[in-house]
């Protein structure tokens, strides 16, 4: 498929794999840059190394009656750095307890709820009593109330017509 790479860039047909991704150094880091929203540095940059495979990738699998080359290349690029970007969401998380049996010292405020959920079951019971004081349950107006707009739209529709009767 090289060929047909160097057919679409206009790049004469001796050029190898390496001095084409020389060559489109900054379209690769400006695609990566688009993906990762920031700065891509040339000399660590793990994201430059996951962007060089996609535009390997894109080379090896380019169909030049499907468009343009870096049109496409710039999409297995962003797809390749979406899916490290997303291995690398999963293995950051770390668990309190990990952290402690790695030696972290760790307050055990942090393990307790912050908030006491006391006075939300007070008022949640004051209006269960207030709404028993009507002769209604919790499940009785989920049951009655309207699902969606328009069963709103028409109870009252209906309301009103009997009303003017």
């Amino acid at each position: 498929m090289l060929e047909c790479v160097l057919v679409d860039l206009n790049v004469d047909k001796n050029t190898d794999v390496n001095e084409l991704i020389k060559k489109h150094m900054p379209f690769i880091i400006k695609s990566i840059s688009d993906v990762t929203g920031r700065y891509v540095s040339c000399e660590n940059d793990e994201e430059l190394s996951v962007g060089l495979l996609g535009f390997h990738e894109a080379i090896e699998r380019y169909d030049n009656e499907k468009g343009h080359f870096l049109s496409y290349a710039k999409l297995v690029i962003g797809s390749r750095i979406k899916n490290y970007l997303k291995g690398e969401n999963r293995h950051q998380h770390s668990s309190l307890d990990e952290l402690v049996d790695k030696g972290l010292d760790i307050k055990d405020e942090y393990f307790e709820p912050k908030e006491d959920n006391s006075i939300l079951i007070e008022e949640i019971n004051k209006l269960k009593i207030e709404i028993s004081s009507f002769g209604f349950t919790f499940e009785d107006l989920v049951n009655e109330a309207p699902k969606q707009q328009a069963t709103s739209n028409e109870e009252k529709c209906n309301y009103l017509i009997r009303r003017d009767k």
